[in-house]
């Protein structure tokens, strides 16, 4: 029991300790006693005001665990410090299929030079994409792309990227998302065209995380055209 001089004692209980399960906190009860003349003390904590005690704390649940790895290679690649370079605004309309088919998408994309990457020409890319359908949603995403040159202006390129939808649906069930894109394409002057595949999901299956909701993805056949400023 610890006196204090202001009119009023607190008192220490531990007669019913209270002991923590799935996280939560064990502690002692403190009571407030008033020492008002002409008044009796409170009395003292009894075995329920402890099993009350315990009802009303909050209980943390443990956090899941995430497989991180593949995420952190991503932001890494992501994050590569970028070099000055050319900035390319580029369209690109598309037509659902597999899961996505009867849904038409178009994407409006940002792009600038990155340092080579694995030896390639290399892009960062920042995209809003829009598609159509039951399953119609907003995506937007922050990738890296790399360029295999396969003639002088022809190459293929491979994108992947992480980004965020709108809202979840039948087909993608969180709104994290990974974005993979190959396009073949050809250079006419400050102009690219390409046609390609842009495919997003959560990577459900490739992570093999237990993830709450559908992971059927969305997958677009596409044709872009951008231009060099």
């Amino acid at each position: 029991m610890l006196s204090m001089s202001y009119g009023f004692r607190i008192v220490a209980e531990t007669n019913y300790p209270v002991s923590g399960n799935n996280g939560c906190i064990a502690g002692t009860i403190f009571r407030v006693n008033p020492l008002w003349k002409g008044r009796a003390p409170l009395p003292p904590v009894t075995h329920q005001d402890s099993i009350r005690f315990r009802e009303n704390q909050v209980s943390i649940p443990p956090a899941p665990s995430v497989r991180f790895k593949p995420v952190l290679f991503i932001a890494g690649m992501l994050l590569y410090p970028c070099s000055a370079g050319a900035d390319m605004l580029a369209v690109a309309v598309g037509h659902g299929i597999i899961h996505s088919q009867g849904s038409n998408a178009v994407f409006l994309s940002y792009q600038t030079d990155a340092p080579t990457l694995f030896n390639q020409k290399s892009l960062f890319d920042l995209s809003i994409a829009h598609w159509s359908g039951g399953n119609y949603n907003t995506a937007l995403t922050v990738a890296r792309t790399l360029r295999w040159k396969l003639a002088p202006k022809n190459y293929f390129a491979g994108t992947l990227g992480i980004g965020m939808v709108d809202r979840t649906t039948d087909h993608l069930g969180t709104h994290g998302q990974f974005v993979a894109r190959l396009v073949f394409g050809r250079k006419f002057g400050k102009y690219d065209l390409s046609i390609g595949e842009t495919h997003y999901s959560n990577g459900k299956k490739a992570l093999r995380h237990n993830w709450d909701g559908p992971n059927k993805g969305e997958d677009f056949l596409t044709v872009m055209l951008a231009r060099d400023f």
